[in-house]
């Protein structure tokens, strides 16, 4: 990763996605390090699912609710604005009131400022399909409670009147502003300016949301770096000019071996045909139970080479269309 970081030039940020807690206890000071860097994100997605380890331990999850807390605690302690997203299931089967209201402080106590809230649903094949489910209508009652708790707070007020750094990379759903981001990857709204797009420059907040901020550009902080083009245009194609046309596929033979052992069974199917007709021949009687079953052998042995033939020639084109 930190290589990574190293080539990475300016203007441009990284974003880690997601990782469980077992994957980052070992590494908490190396990865609260890279956090830190100026080029990527302060923010990471570490699904808990539940705050009881007797519903974490049913889910078979390799981590208990302290590993969780463990890596919230270190990096919010150790990254400054570092952001934690994280995953709740309501109603996993066997979830008691006491395991659900333990799940339900520990977002209340975290406040986490991303939180995907899901029902229960038994995926086929599962161990848990096959666990005793707690009622629909309580699992929907859980998914609503927690949903009213995610919504009754807010994390972002704090930040109107600071100034950021922001990264703009899209286009807002409301089709009149740009999203963008600062170091912690909270959504900022700006203006609709195409020069903006692409491109780094400072912000004033000046409103806040549960959601999202809304940003005034402070005049000459629009930054670029050279290294980097223009940004396409929507719908454009990266590394396509006038003269470029798509590629011809190259045909190539059959590989020779099953060329040479599909034309020995093709002889051998012919050797049988020969066979065949003497049979015929030597046999005045057309109805003999003798004949009937020689013909029968020959017919059967006739169709495995077939299928063989066939076989081969089917190998013989796959691998060949392997190699363009």
């Amino acid at each position: 990763m930190k290589d990574l970081i190293d080539v990475t030039p300016n203007g441009v940020m990284l974003k880690l996605g997601m990782s469980n807690p077992p994957y980052f206890l070992e590494y908490l000071p190396e990865m609260a390090e890279i956090f830190r860097h100026p080029r990527v994100y302060s923010v990471l997605h570490v699904p808990v699912q539940a705050g009881s380890d007797r519903v974490l331990k049913d889910m078979k999850r390799k981590y208990d609710v302290n590993d969780f807390t463990k890596v919230v605690d270190y990096l919010r302690d150790h990254v400054p604005g570092m952001s934690i997203h994280t995953d709740i299931i309501c109603g996993f089967p066997g979830e008691t009131k006491e395991d659900w209201k333990k799940t339900l402080d520990l977002v209340r106590e975290y406040k986490f400022p991303a939180l995907h809230i899901s029902q229960f649903y038994p995926r086929p094949g599962t161990p848990a399909a096959k666990m005793k489910r707690v009622h629909t209508a309580e699992v929907k009652r859980r998914s609503r409670e927690m949903t009213e708790l995610f919504l009754s707070y807010e994390t972002l007020s704090g930040k109107v009147g600071k100034i950021f750094r922001v990264l703009a990379t899209e286009i807002a759903k409301d089709k009149k502003h740009y999203v963008a981001h600062n170091k912690s990857y909270d959504q900022i709204l700006v203006p609709m300016d195409k020069k903006l797009l692409g491109r780094t420059f400072e912000v004033k907040i000046i409103k806040s949301g549960k959601f999202h901020l809304i940003g005034e550009i402070i005049p000459g902080s629009l930054t670029s770096a050279p290294s980097l083009p223009d940004p396409l245009a929507k719908g454009e194609a990266s590394g396509v000019s006038d003269t470029w046309v798509l590629p011809k596929r190259r045909k190539e033979r059959k590989q020779p071996e099953f060329d040479a052992r599909a034309e020995s069974m093709r002889e051998d199917v012919g050797d049988i045909a020969k066979v065949m007709n003497v049979v015929e021949e030597e046999h005045e009687v057309s109805k003999t139970p003798a004949k009937g079953l020689i013909i029968a052998l020959i017919i059967a042995l006739i169709a495995a080479l077939y299928v063989r033939i066939t076989t081969a020639q089917a190998a013989a084109d796959r691998l060949s269309e392997s190699t363009y």
